[in-house]
C-alpha cells in the first residue's frame, strides 16, 4: 500500500527525527496575500504565504498540524511519524461552489474553512 510517506535522513543527518513539509497552494484568489498561521502540537510555529512550502523536524511519535486564518481553520491532522521519514502536506482554501458558499458555511463550521490534506506519494 502506498502511504504518501518517503524515508530519508533530514538535512542535520539526525535520524531520531521526521520531517513535515508543509506546502501551501498558489493561484487561488481566495485568501491569497494572507499568510496562514500554522499550529504544530497546538503551538504557532510561524505562517505560510500562498505557494511557500515550510519544513518542519519533528522528534518521531504522533504530531497534530492545523492550518488557520482569523477565525477560520481546518481540521487537525494527526500524523504518527517514523524516524527519518518525510510527511508531505497541503493547505488551501476549502473547496466549494462560491466563495460566498465557503464563507456562510465557516461561520457555523470554523474548521471546514482550510483544507490540510496528506500529499500521497505518486512514484
Amino acid at each position: 500500500m502506498n502511504t504518501g510517506r518517503t524515508v530519508v535522513v533530514n538535512d542535520q543527518g539526525d535520524s531520531y527525527q521526521a520531517t513535515l513539509v508543509l506546502s501551501r497552494l498558489s493561484g487561488l484568489r481566495q485568501n491569497a496575500r494572507a499568510k496562514y498561521t500554522v499550529r504544530l502540537d497546538g503551538e504557532s510555529v510561524g505562517r505560510i504565504a500562498a505557494g511557500e512550502t515550510k519544513r518542519y523536524h519533528v522528534p518521531a511519535g504522533r504530531h497534530s498540524l492545523q492550518v488557520s486564518i482569523d477565525w477560520g481553520k481546518s481540521p487537525a491532522v494527526i500524523v504518527d511519524a517514523i524516524a527519518g521519514e518525510v510527511i508531505s502536506l497541503e493547505c488551501a482554501p476549502r473547496d466549494g461552489s462560491s466563495a460566498l458558499w465557503v464563507l456562510l458555511r465557516s461561520i457555523v463550521h470554523p474548521s471546514s474553512y482550510l483544507e490540510l490534506r496528506l500529499v500521497r506519494d505518486t512514484q
